[in-house]
């Protein structure tokens, strides 16, 4: 499954990276504002993070129950609920102790993925794709690439936790598109795969605008800088993403030209030979 592939950073440092195995002193998260603010930042968001997953994946399981998907793909979304609530006291722990004491007191909102004129079961196709294949794909690179740097004791075992449980979110997108693809169903994603882009990333994001001071000792706490979180997001569809969703038959030319024109104008995303490239 496409799942299972290497995903960037798991046995190789990417280009222009700090290598693992530099020293770095450790400063002191307290005595540190710039360190707190931004560890306390990445935490929070994980917990609210965490807690939009938690119920989306509720609502998932039934829904996928109702059409007919693989009950291992059902009990994989009930799962998976139950892991992303555990997730969410996770992140909570060490947002507080960052100075993000009130991280669990987010209440999801009651969106839907997709469009709300689609047949219901190629909606809720839409949504896991854009959630599993695309959003936990993702967070398995960027998590791997953080556990990798980290130092911070506390936060090496949240990412650990973490990290088990977001591959087998992601494995069980891909499976319920497989499932789908063989009935013939899932050709509208070609159609739609830029607005699930559009969707995965901040305003800003790819083309290196978004303001984010940084300091090396900031590796220890498992943070990453903006052109490394770019090169992994570039390299994950890429290399894990793109390549999937061709496999099983589902035409990626309009996602990789979004990735193009997206990336066009920031030199931290494009190297002399298309690909991703760290400023070193």
């Amino acid at each position: 499954m496409p799942g299972r592939e290497r995903l960037p950073g798991q046995h190789a440092l990417l280009r222009g990276s700090r290598p693992l195995s530099a020293s770095r002193p450790v400063i002191s998260a307290e005595s540190d504002e710039l360190i707190r603010a931004r560890v306390a930042g990445t935490w929070a968001f994980r917990t609210r993070a965490e807690i939009e997953a938690s119920a989306r994946f509720a609502r998932l399981a039934p829904e996928l129950a109702a059409v007919g998907a693989d009950p291992i793909v059902v009990r994989g979304a009930e799962d998976a609920s139950a892991d992303e609530a555990r997730h969410r006291d996770l992140c909570a722990v060490v947002a507080a102790r960052f100075g993000e004491p009130d991280a669990k007191n987010h209440r999801p909102p009651r969106v839907r993925i997709g469009r709300a004129d689609m047949d219901p079961r190629d909606r809720l196709l839409w949504e896991v794709v854009a959630v599993c294949c695309i959003s936990e794909t993702m967070n398995t690179s960027l998590l791997t690439r953080c556990q990798e740097v980290a130092k911070d004791p506390q936060i090496l075992d949240t990412l650990h936790e973490l990290l088990k449980d977001e591959v087998r979110h992601a494995q069980l997108g891909w499976a319920h598109l497989a499932s789908e693809r063989a009935t013939g169903r899932g050709a509208f994603l070609s159609d739609v795969l830029p607005s699930m882009l559009t969707a995965s990333v901040d305003p800003g994001f790819l083309e290196g605008k978004l303001a984010m001071p940084w300091v090396e000792a900031l590796y220890d706490y498992g943070e990453l800088p903006l052109a490394e979180l770019i090169q992994i997001y570039c390299e994950t569809l890429e290399e894990v993403v793109f390549r999937g969703l061709d496999a099983m038959g589902v035409d990626t030319s309009l996602g990789r030209a979004w990735l193009r024109t997206a990336t066009a104008g920031n030199s931290n995303a494009s190297g002399a030979n298309g690909e991703p490239e760290l400023l070193t």
